[in-house]
């Protein structure tokens, strides 16, 4: 592999022996396709030399590997994209990617940072499986057949084209995003129990958003916990010691201030001001009222 993912730089290397075949954007009949945000689409089987690589792209990168593997390096990690799979890169993530077998063919397309491609940015950057690699490329294939050899039915047939390629990729991109939907509440919820794990932990945000394994920003990381937690991610760290806490004093005699450390508090007033904070009375007031509970 010639990159790695500390050493992504601009790259364009494509050897004597590669075949590339685009999708004709200055045609006339592609404008219904770039005025649907595909500022550029092709097939390529390649061999020999071929690199690409970009530090802060300004279009969503879509790649499916149809035959043969290619390499592919992101930001934080470095992988292989074999048939039946597709590479998704959002705008502005830097990656590189190049041919691993003695052959590789692809189908690939780049999206305009426009709202109706945004989902892009939730799937992430990383290499999937995918249930329509060959039907894209057969698409692309039949598009280009049209242009290459126009008759009476080819503005028609067109139509039908890209009409599939778009439902297509909306299918792809809404299975994807689907798939990351569940399991960033699957990650975020393992999160949750590695706290309760370690509930006396110091635990920082950089440290939760390593432990999420969801190789996104802090920002990023923020914004999933508001959607799914509806709170920070310290702030679900402190409700997530205090429910602990209030089991403790309902459900022992350990004093307020063995309790507090047991959640992460390293003395009994700094224990005592964030459960007051968090339920509205003391430790104290929270153990009688439950005793008291308990007597009737």
């Amino acid at each position: 592999m010639a990159k790695t993912f500390k050493n992504i730089c601009e790259t364009f290397i494509i050897g004597p022996d590669c075949q590339e075949r685009f999708l004709p954007v200055s045609s006339e009949v592609y404008a219904y396709l770039a005025q649907r945000g595909i500022s550029l689409s092709g097939l390529s089987i390649l061999s020999g030399q071929y690199e690409i690589g970009r530090i802060r792209p300004a279009f969503h990168h879509l790649l499916y590997c149809i035959r043969g593997s290619g390499w592919v390096v992101l930001p934080d990690r470095e992988t292989t994209l074999n048939p039946g799979e597709i590479y998704i890169a959002p705008a502005g993530i830097a990656s590189a990617y190049g041919i691993k077998s003695k052959r590789w063919e692809i189908a690939w397309l780049m999206l305009l940072d426009i709202e109706q491609w945004s989902m892009v940015y939730q799937i992430g950057p990383g290499v999937r499986r995918s249930t329509w690699s060959l039907p894209v490329r057969n698409i692309m294939e039949g598009i280009l057949t049209e242009t290459a050899h126009p008759g009476k039915f080819t503005g028609p047939a067109l139509q039908n084209y890209y009409d599939l390629l778009l439902m297509h990729l909306r299918r792809e991109l809404d299975v994807q995003a689907g798939q990351m939907e569940f399991g960033i509440a699957e990650k975020l919820q393992l999160l949750q129990e590695k706290v309760r794990a370690r509930i006396h932990y110091p635990w920082t945000v950089a440290e939760l958003l390593e432990q999420s394994e969801l190789y996104v920003s802090e920002n990023h990381f923020h914004r999933l916990c508001l959607e799914h937690w509806q709170s920070p991610p310290l702030k679900k760290v402190t409700a997530i010691r205090m429910e602990r806490a209030r089991e403790l004093l309902l459900n022992t005699d350990y004093s307020v201030h063995l309790i507090g450390e047991l959640v992460g508090y390293q003395n009994a007033f700094a224990f005592s001001t964030a459960f007051n904070r968090w339920s509205g009375s003391s430790p104290r007031q929270c153990r009688n009222a439950g005793k008291t509970w308990h007597e009737l």
